[in-house]
């Protein structure tokens, strides 16, 4: 551990002795008190106005709406708030209650934004209506834009408006047309704001004022209870006794309305002539039923006059102008931009709306503010005159840390990197003001501590809100929260700095998780017919589909498959848990096999044998590492908790726990041989960096292995920026050096020269020696040669190896791994892909023009996704013509190697601004200035493929864009809006899941265990192959257990999930499937509650479901093959040599001789006393329950 050099004397703080003696928050509350109608407040940074804001708003007892210039300002505001009142992430109490609102700008820009997002929609409803309904004292932020803009009248909106309570009567069905009005939007399932379900006597609805969606269960026209539900697991929760529904849509359609937009396009057509194709393709929209993709363009015809957000504000509401000038430039811009953006959509034909009909002018903002009390913020010191007796200027003097950044930046030594700030603090503590320290995690907060404790200085990390703490501690505060930027404030006796003032600006990142609903193929929810399954018994065959047979007097659901020569198989719903959706490796057609022929059961011996080969294998190294002695590494010490500290993101809980295990691997007396699993983007590079950094630290050297030129110039450039200022020095070797580079690099490497080497295959050859090496990492060994995998074999042996690979690997079958492979699985999501704005939009020059120009212009790179290799040289020629000034280059497949890795390298190193491409691209590649992509045709496209294409940008701190363009009649329903957006969300149920086997599907069934296993894949499934693998690790370890087999259930009974109980056939199928993989009672029971709470009270039919898999899998435990109902009695065909008490069941035999007899052939009758087949079946469980 380092050593800390405290100073036995501090020096004076003078270098913030010039802040002293300005304005205090208590001169601004007072000046608001005293009714001045402006409040010029000069000097104060914007940072120091939140702070003050959330400090005064408890006494203010008013609204407050703060005008940020851009929506970026807005979110920083909204954030910095939320840190300052001392904010959970959601307002978990009354929505109306909620101190803080975000008002974003719905961005009616015809045609560049075609349609306003659901969820900003449901925002900016929820704040309208939170405006004008609740007193209570909050906060609104809103940028300029959102001003601006115009929005339904008040009146209406408010009237549109439900007030419902639990346990009165309401009219059921005039409340559903009713939503269906208000812009709610009927699907099977709920998962984003806006969307509506209705199931029997169950309602499910997201509304915009709540976190959650919301369950609203009928008896006949009483509301029985009203529950917030999980849109990931579909579970009620919370209970409410009332609730608000508010509109979720500004459009709230009315025939009236209708007829009204609908006469508005008629007379623009007689104006406008020329522009009559566009206008007609409204009209034809507007005549439809329903909310349509683009009508909140046109807003204005649906309204005899517009209002704007003043007309819901309180007219004691105090409005604060967050750097005043800044916000009437971006007026005067936006109105111009308006401008512009009609006068070109005439020019290409396209007819658009006056910019006055949907957008205040300077004149109407000017006269709006003047109805409120004021406060003008600038951050400059600017001399302002009073402007009235009722106006005053406030001169505030803050500080910000541009200085202490620059003292950290410029500090020679990085294994100090702190130092600096340690100084700092100790200053303002001895002057008498009250530090705080900013961090986004508890972790890295508590890990700051130990550093700054290292360096003499009184910090304490708390848990605590930053609103909750005492602000007059004698200690350094370490809190948690998400604050772009601190400030200085000596008047106030307050220093607040942030992670991002001592580290850097770090991307924004959200991180989301995937529903935890079972194994990984647990869902059949996107099984289609047609498709190929596997049974685990007939092999594989064609899904027919879910049908209803009528078998002696009773119907029930059965699974039709299709085997060779057109056979059919009929399965019962109860038996689903035999199959599988076959997902193989892609391009690959596998062959439908015969029912009751020899090829299945000799293919999964093939595969079973290959595997058990594999599995020995592994065994055996694993078991040769433990024998084997080798170097130790040293623990971590101060020097590594501050390179940690360095990281740019947070740490994500499995990602820390990989860390931790390579960390502890690299510290025992033997080779480490870890494998670590991970997504793109999931953070495993970060785990190698580490690891690089602890060895190099240590003086060992560091070889990373990756299998093309592009990834070892990508993790060049990563490692570089991590490692820069520490001394590691660091060199890529491949065959885009020169023979005087690399002779020079091999030399340096023999010298111990080089600390860490990134290379291709190139760092296999034999006359590569190092002088010290300490650790391997390997890229995507799979990818290597036979010949490569060799070398690395005896490298193995030899030093710590670290592998990294992007196959994704079940959680069920890393858990069988343990003590046979040494594993980290890293499966937290990357960021929310939410953060990347998505706009689904037709193929049109503008839009293409003005993004590609967009981000030019803020030095940014585009990729451009055109998925044909016949017409891709065509598109790129269409592009360098649209936009003369930029560079395209095109990059495809079909390229040769060296071609390809060239176009890489040159838009890797920003000599390319438009990259025309395939999905052949690298998605291993990390390019942070890419930041706008456009996918062509993006109806396409698969699941997966758009998620994998859009994960390319979105890798820096600016706002990402991704362009889904599609045919412009494709976009005429809301189901194709839906249908893409939810590719890149984890909301959809299951969703998590598919797009990890898919995924795998799209990699060509990937790598599991290091041995080319995608035949095998191919020919059983990738789920069968996991279950064989699975098995063959058990027998391995000695843990084979004989199976029972699975009963088959032949009684008169109709067991099923009547359609009119879930009536979307997917969901029906899914829960069939969910039901039949139970594997115990409880789980059973658990989808019992599940099934109410979803779907409403059960259905006879479902019950006897239940009941039918409830006895299953007793049955199964007791070794009974089948159940069969025969002349009265029921018969029970138990297994040969059955893993039970004999002499418990000749005993239940003998006890109950009028209903129970034994034969030599292993059958158990049972006589009922009872006709009723549900009643029987209850007096058999209560016998075989004995022999438990």
């Amino acid at each position: 551990m380092l050593q800390s050099d405290t100073p036995t004397e501090v020096p004076l703080a003078d270098d913030w002795q010039h802040l002293v003696g300005g304005a205090r928050l208590e001169d601004l509350a007072a000046a608001i008190a005293s009714g001045n109608r402006k409040i010029f407040a000069q000097g104060l940074s914007q940072w120091g106005l939140y702070y003050g804001l959330a400090r005064m708003l408890p006494g203010l007892k008013r609204t407050v709406l703060l005008i940020t210039a851009s929506p970026k300002q807005a979110w920083e505001a909204h954030q910095s708030l939320s840190f300052f009142l001392g904010l959970a992430e959601h307002w978990r109490g009354d929505p109306l209650e909620c101190p803080l609102w975000l008002f974003p700008t719905a961005n009616r820009r015809m045609p560049a934004e075609p349609f306003v997002a659901p969820d900003v929609q449901a925002q900016r409803l929820a704040v309208l209506y939170a405006s004008a309904a609740s007193s209570q004292a909050k906060i609104i932020v809103a940028p300029a834009q959102a001003v601006m803009e115009k929005v339904l009248p008040r009146q209406q909106c408010m009237d549109a408006s439900r007030y419902l309570v639990a346990r009165e009567e309401i009219q059921r069905e005039e409340l559903i047309s009713h939503l269906v009005s208000i812009g709610y939007y009927r699907t099977d399932l709920v998962e984003e704001v806006g969307d509506l379900s209705v199931r029997g006597d169950i309602i499910d609805l997201y509304t915009p004022l709540y976190p959650q969606p919301l369950r609203l269960e009928f008896f006949d026209e009483v509301l029985e209870s009203i529950r917030f539900f999980s849109p990931a697991s579909q579970r009620s929760s919370e209970h409410l006794d009332d609730v608000i529904i508010v509109p979720a849509h500004e459009v709230l359609l009315t025939t009236s309305r209708q007829q009204r937009a609908a006469s508005s396009l008629k007379e623009a057509l007689k104006e406008e002539g020329t522009l009559r194709g566009d206008l007609e393709l409204w009209q034809e929209r507007v005549k439809g039923l329903g909310h349509f993709p683009g009508i909140e363009q046109l807003l204005p015809l649906y309204y005899d006059r517009l209002e704007t957000l003043f007309h819901y504000l309180p007219i004691s509401t105090l409005v604060v102008q967050s750097n005043s000038g800044s916000i009437k430039k971006t007026v005067v811009g936006l109105l111009e931009q308006a401008d512009r953006d009609r006068d070109v959509a005439r020019q290409n034909s396209r007819w658009t709306l006056s910019p006055e009909t949907y957008l205040l002018n300077e004149a109407e903002i000017d006269t709006s503010l003047e109805s409120y009390p004021q406060i003008l913020q600038s951050s400059l010191p600017v001399e302002h005159a009073s402007d009235g007796e009722s106006s005053e200027v406030l001169h505030f003097r803050l500080g910000d840390h541009r200085g202490l950044q620059q003292k950290i930046q410029d500090h020679q030594q990085r294994q100090r990197l702190l130092e600096p700030l340690a100084q700092r603090l100790q200053q303002w503590q001895q002057s008498g003001m009250s530090p705080f320290l900013v961090c986004r995690t508890a972790e890295q907060g508590r890990r700051v501590e130990d550093l700054l404790t290292d360096y003499g200085v009184d910090a304490q990390f708390s848990s605590e809100p930053f609103g909750q703490l005492s602000f007059r501690a004698p200690v350094t505060k370490i809190v948690v929260g998400r604050l772009p930027m601190g400030f200085l404030w000596p008047d106030e006796g307050l220093a607040v700095v942030t992670e991002t003032e001592l580290y850097g600006e770090k991307p924004r990142r959200h991180r989301v998780h995937p529903p935890e609903i079972g194994s990984l193929l647990a869902t059949f929810a996107d099984l289609q017919t047609d498709d190929f399954v596997v049974h685990l018994d007939h092999g594989i065959g064609i899904y027919k589909g879910l049908v209803h047979l009528k078998i002696n007097e009773h119907s029930n659901d059965f699974l039709l498959l299709e085997y060779q020569d057109g056979d059919l198989l009929y399965l019962p719903v109860d038996r689903l848990d035999r199959v599988q959706k076959y997902i193989g490796v892609e391009g690959y057609q596998p062959r439908v096999d015969k029912l009751g022929g020899q090829r299945w059961a000799s293919t999964r011996k093939r595969v079973q044998d290959s595997i058990q080969k594999v599995a020995q294998e592994l065994l055996h190294i694993y078991a040769l590492r433990h024998i084997k002695q080798a170097m130790t590494f040293s623990p971590p010490d101060s020097s590594f908790r501050e390179f940690e500290a360095t990281f740019p993101y947070e740490e994500t809980p499995d990602q820390q726990a990989a860390i931790e295990d390579v960390l502890a691997d690299m510290q025992r007396h033997r080779c480490m041989d870890r494998l670590i699993c991970g997504d793109v983007g999931f953070g495993k590079t970060e785990v190698a960096l580490r690891a690089a950094f602890k060895a190099v630290m240590d003086g060992k050297q560091v070889a990373i292995l990756v299998p093309t030129t592009v990834l070892a110039e990508q993790h060049y450039l990563t490692f570089k920026q991590r490692l820069d200022g520490y001394p590691a020095f660091l060199e890529v070797l491949s065959r885009f050096k020169g023979r005087a580079e690399q002779k020079k690099i091999l030399a340096d490497l023999q010298n111990s020269l080089v600390d860490i080497v990134i290379g291709t295959h190139r760092l296999l050859q034999r006359d590569v020696v190092f002088k010290d090496l300490g650790l391997l990492i390997i890229d995507e060994e799979h990818r290597f040669g036979v010949r490569h995998k060799e070398r690395i074999k005896q490298l193995r042996a030899e030093v710590d190896v670290l592998t990294l690979t992007a196959t994704p690997i079940p959680r069920t079958l890393h858990m069988s791994l343990i003590g046979i492979r040494d594993l980290s699985v890293i499966d937290t999501p990357p960021e929310d892909r939410r953060a990347i704005e998505t706009r689904i939009c037709s193929f049109d020059d503008l839009i293409i023009k003005e993004a590609v120009r967009k981000e030019k212009a803020r030095r940014g790179q585009v990729f451009f996704v055109h998925n044909n290799v016949k017409t891709i040289y065509r598109m790129a020629n269409y592009l360098q013509e649209l936009l003369p000034e930029i560079t395209v280059a095109v990059a495809h497949g079909q390229l040769r190697e060296r071609e390809l890795e060239q176009v890489m390298l040159d838009f890797i190193h920003h000599r390319i601004d438009v990259l025309v491409c395939t999905t052949i691209i690298e998605s291993g590649l990390d390019i942070p200035a890419a930041n706008t992509i456009f996918i062509n045709r993006a109806d396409k496209f698969g699941l997966a493929q758009i998620y994998q294409l859009r994960g390319r940008v979105g890798r820096s701190s600016e706002q990402a864009y991704a362009y889904l363009l599609i045919p412009g009649e494709h976009l005429v329903t809301r189901q194709a809006q839906r249908r893409l957006l939810a590719l890149m969300d984890f909301t959809e149920l299951g969703s998590g899941f598919k797009i990890a086997l898919n995924d795998l599907q799209i990699r060509g069934g990937g790598n599991i265990l290091g041995a080319a296993q995608s035949g095998h894949i191919a020919a059983v499934g990738y789920e069968m192959y996991v279950h064989l693998m699975e098995k063959a690790i058990t027998q391995l370890k000695g843990e084979t257990a004989r199976e029972p087999a699975e009963p088959e259930i032949h009684l008169n009974l109709a067991a099923h999930l009547p359609e009119t109980y879930i009536t979307n056939s997917s969901q029906r199928l899914n829960t069939y499937k969910r039901l039949a993989s139970a594997s115990d009672e409880s789980s059973l029971a658990d989808m019992e509650e599940e099934l109410r709470d979803r779907f409403g009270p059960l259905p006879e039919e479902t019950s006897h479901l239940l009941v039918l898999l409830d006895l299953k899998l007793l049955l199964r435990r007791l070794w009974v093959k089948r159940l069969d109902a025969v002349n009265g009695e029921y018969v029970l065909t138990f297994s040969e040599n059955p893993e039970i008490d004999l002499d418990k069941l000749t005993g239940l035999v003998a006890a109950e001789p009028e209903h129970l007899r034994l034969t030599p052939e292993h059958r158990l009758y049972f006589s009922s006393p009872t006709y009723d087949v549900v009643e029987s079946i209850t007096e058999l469980k209560k016998l075989l329950h004995n022999l438990k």
